[in-house]
């Protein structure tokens, strides 16, 4: 790309005054702005976004920190915090990390780079930083925490979640509820699972979860399951467990019903038939645009998930008989 220093020699002029004629300041003739705006266009000379920043004191780069993992949750949730951050005027740089030590070492380049806030998807809950990294730089996390100051976590009512998606299951009969979910440690996985505890016994029913090691696990776990319903931990797990389903003949909704939770716009074109718990993906990638643009902390509680009924949850078709099949 051609910088400022190229432009100003190919017009014969200093790179002030390409500046002054970029940027429609006095102290230029008219032809000579004209002539540099016409090689400008002419070899499609674009001024360095951090050059600009720096140049008028201005910081409008927000960078992201996200797994190296091709999840369509991520890109959604990323892709709704590019469109929260253009309506700030701002633009989004992304870094994929591997593991912790790049994700420290992005935040740190970010630090360096001077950009004005950071939103980032840590690698695992309670990550803990230096607190230098965000004395200048505010940060805003989601789905894991970071102990550093001057951060923001956001998320929503996640143990609710897992007790609403019991609520809905027993509203419909369903008694013998298995909660299928991940062996990461997240704090949306615990929440959304100690949600399902807590109120399957209080509701007088059994908890059972299930981490399978792989489909294959998956498979034989769900053809042998007396589970009416599934509460998925996410959408992700709910489509495998429709196919592991599929492999073992056992048919949804009619024998068992599955409830994931996410309900990100790419991953529902795929799968549009998946009841499911909508994470307040808008709501919450708004709020961390205020944070990381103007410093504002969200009032009131955390948002619910919202349940979305399509066509993968029944009522139990045997409701007297089950836990003696």
């Amino acid at each position: 790309m051609l910088s400022s220093l190229q432009l100003a020699t190919l017009a014969g002029v200093s790179q002030g005054t390409v500046d002054r004629a970029l940027h429609g300041r006095p102290g230029i003739r008219p032809a000579t702005r004209t002539r540099i705006l016409a090689l400008a266009e002419q070899h499609g000379y674009r001024p360095h976004p951090g050059a600009q920043e720096l140049l008028h004191g201005r910081r409008l780069t927000i960078g992201a920190l996200a797994p190296a993992v091709n999840l369509i949750f991520f890109m959604d949730l990323l892709s709704e915090l590019k469109t929260a951050l253009a309506e700030q005027d701002c633009r989004l740089s992304l870094t994929p990390y591997d593991g912790a030590a790049e994700f420290r070492d992005a935040l740190a380049e970010f630090a360096a780079r001077r950009v004005r806030g950071v939103f980032a998807i840590p690698p695992a809950d309670r990550f803990p930083l230096p607190e230098h990294l965000t004395a200048d730089m505010p940060l805003a996390c989601v789905l894991n925490r970071c102990e550093v100051g001057n951060s923001l976590f956001l998320a929503p009512d996640e143990r609710r979640a897992g007790r609403d998606a019991v609520t809905m299951l027993a509203d419909r009969g369903h008694r013998q509820i298995l909660h299928v979910t991940s062996r990461r440690d997240a704090f949306g996985i615990r929440e959304r699972a100690r949600g399902y505890t807590a109120e399957m016994k209080v509701r007088g029913l059994a908890p059972r979860i299930l981490k399978p090691a792989d489909d294959g696990a998956l498979t034989v776990a769900l053809a042998a399951t007396d589970a009416t319903a599934l509460f998925c931990m996410n959408d992700e797990i709910a489509l495998r467990c429709l196919r592991a389903l599929a492999r073992a003949g056992r048919r949804v909704p009619e024998e068992i019903s599955v409830l994931g939770v996410d309900n990100s716009p790419t991953f529902i074109r795929l799968c549009p038939d998946l009841t499911t718990l909508a994470w307040p993906m808008r709501e919450l990638t708004r709020q961390a645009a205020a944070w990381l643009t103007t410093g504002t902390v969200p009032a009131g509680p955390p948002p619910p998930l919202i349940l979305v009924e399509r066509g993968t949850i029944g009522d139990n078709p045997d409701p007297f008989c089950e836990g003696h099949r």
